[in-house]
Parts: C-alpha cells; structure tokens; sequence
C-alpha cells in the first residue's frame, strides 16, 4: 500500500487509498508526506492494521482490488521493473507464475508452498488474452477455452442463451459509467 501511494511509483491508482480514506494517503501523493506516515500497519506476521480518516462501509470490499494486493518488498526492491518475471516474482496464492508470454497467454502452475495447497484441485491455468469478443466466444464454442468473461457480443446474447442455457451466467456488475460533455463546444457551451 506504501508502494502504491509513493509518488515515485506514479501509480495510476495512487488515489485509490485516498478514495479509501486511509490515514495519511492524500497527503503522501501529494508529495508531503513520507510513505511510511500512511496509516497501515503489520501487527504480527499475519495482522494488518489499516487506519481510516472516516468509516468506510465498503473498505473492505474495495481490498479485492489489485492496485491493493501484497507484493513482495525485497523482490521488488532487487529486480526493479522486472519483479513480476517470471523466475522473480514472489506470490502468496495457490498458484505462481511459470510462464508470461504477452498478447500470447499466461500459464500458472500450482503452488506447493500455499498454505492450503491440499485443496487446489487443478495443476496449471492458461489463461489467454483474446482481445475480440466475437473470437473469444468462437474459441469457446470450439472448445478450445473452458471459461470466457464479460465481454458476449450483443447481437448473439439471445443466441447464445439459447443454445447454452445454464452456461452462460449473467452476474450484476458493480461499476459507475459516465459521460463527460465537451463543454466547449456547442451544443454543451
């Protein structure tokens, strides 16, 4: 969290604690402050402390972030921007990384040392970054994918639902969309 707020780091998302009302997080990506005032804290090996400025009902809903996620401090700290290669990168989840082509695939091979390792049941995912909606549904259709996410094309939603049922699974998805007018031009001036 430190890392993501640090000006140095120039995250994208280094507002994303300020949005969170950590303790200390506006002021350190405003450049006055040190990272190490944000308001979080290892209480033990297994214990993080957060500090908020005002309650935050849904805190602990926006922790499922990435921008939010441990990274490995030393790691990162010796390779640079090559941390997330995959012969340095340190993880914590059931699965690591074993291989990172981009725009090719991702393949993660089960991790031994994770702490519930005995209940991981598949050995490797690859995932694949299929940037068209209309191929990655074709993929599946073809068997050559097990899951797609998110993006169905509109004009084969009914089609599919009809030729898939209980496959296709439509969730509610939290997120805000706007529209920003160009107030500069008519007829929004």
């Amino acid at each position: 969290m430190r890392r993501l707020v640090d000006p140095n780091t120039a995250s994208p998302y280094s507002s994303y604690l300020v949005d969170a009302k950590v303790k200390g997080a506006d002021q350190i990506v405003a450049g006055a402050a040190g990272t190490e005032t944000l308001g979080v804290e290892a209480i033990d090996d297994k214990t993080l402390q957060v500090t908020l400025t005002e309650p935050v009902p849904y805190f602990p809903d926006m922790l499922i972030h990435n921008s939010v996620k441990p990274v490995h401090q030393k790691t990162v700290e010796e390779f640079g921007d090559k941390w997330t290669d995959p012969t340095n990168i340190v993880v914590n989840g059931p699965y690591t990384v074993s291989k990172w082509q981009i725009n090719d695939e991702l393949v993660l091979s089960r991790n031994s040392e994770y702490y519930d390792d005995a209940n991981t049941t598949l050995d490797t995912i690859t995932m694949l970054p299929i940037p068209s909606s209309v191929t990655d549904v074709s993929r599946y259709q073809a068997g050559e994918v097990d899951v797609t996410y998110n993006e169905i094309p509109t004009e084969q939603f009914n089609s599919l639902q009809t030729d898939y049922g209980k496959e296709l699974r439509v969730s509610p998805y939290l997120c805000t969309y706007y529209y920003e007018f160009n107030t500069v031009k008519p007829p929004f001036d």
